[in-house]
């Protein structure tokens, strides 16, 4: 079962913050500030606080010319708690929220399959999943952000 200030984090504060106002993640300096309050405010509506971790912002610049706020969250335990989580304003003013979530093997086999997720605002928040993941690096998450985004359904 995941745990909740994760949870809540990923899923919930994040994604709230992000869709009202994706452009202060993308400034320097203030996105990871930000990161980092918006993962203290999550703890605090939790049953359980985690440490910060490995909790780290980055802006990506994407190909298509758009940059992309890509937080990298504590280590998940649990499905479906985030490796990383990115934020996506793009030039019509909609933003897009990704996941790469750690999933549960259905085969046995001892490797950890990730899968990549979303948010949706527009659909209420309702949770998206774009099939398997990459492995769980920053690199491999941008790149299948970049295939996501050339998708016309997206």
């Amino acid at each position: 079962m995941a745990r909740q200030h994760h949870y809540l984090f990923a899923y919930m504060a994040l994604p709230d913050f992000a869709f009202r106002d994706a452009s202060r993640f993308l400034m320097p300096g203030l996105g990871q500030a930000l990161v980092a309050a918006i993962w203290e405010f999550a703890g605090e509506n939790s049953d359980e606080r985690l440490p910060a971790d490995g909790l780290e912002m980055s802006v990506e610049p994407l190909s298509s010319g758009l940059s992309a706020a890509v937080v990298q969250l504590p280590a998940p335990a649990e499905a479906p708690e985030a490796y990383f989580a990115a934020i996506v304003p793009d030039r019509d003013g909609n933003t897009h929220y990704f996941t790469l979530e750690r999933s549960v093997s259905l085969d046995g086999s001892e490797e950890i399959p990730t899968v990549l997720g979303g948010v949706d605002l527009r659909n209420g928040f309702s949770h998206s999943n774009y099939g398997e993941g990459p492995p769980p690096e920053r690199r491999a998450f941008v790149a299948a952000l970049e295939r996501l985004l050339h998708r016309p359904t997206v």
